[in-house]
């Protein structure tokens, strides 16, 4: 199944998909970053879930779900991202472009506002 690639430059701009829902600049994100996660999980598990930060589980789990429960999954969550930006995203976005990767890989990945315990 094909899903269309979501892009807007507007914040908190609304997007009409097939007459059948209308999501919100954070559920676009959302969305497009799920299937992002699920093609490269399906191409590589192992890379991607180093690169994401997945437990084998959360890969798993992902993996598992049809791309239906995975926009209805979306939508149910509403307006809070699933992805949280890293600590030290606006280092790494001010950085030079020959050290950036560099400072990358050397940080650990700490999203910026800790998950609930």
């Amino acid at each position: 199944m094909t899903m269309p690639l979501l892009l807007s430059s507007q914040p908190g701009q609304m997007f009409a998909i097939s007459g059948q829902a209308r999501l919100s600049d954070v559920q676009t994100t959302n969305l497009q970053f799920v299937y992002a996660l699920r093609f490269g999980l399906d191409r590589d598990m192992a890379g991607t879930c180093r690169r994401f930060g997945l437990l084998a589980e959360q890969a798993q789990a992902i993996r598992a779900l049809m791309p239906e429960r995975l926009w209805a999954s979306v939508c149910a969550v509403g307006h809070t991202s699933l992805f949280l930006a890293r600590s030290d995203v606006v280092t790494l976005l001010q950085a030079p472009d020959a050290v950036a990767a560099t400072l990358a890989a050397a940080r650990p990945a700490f999203a910026s506002i800790p998950p609930d315990q």
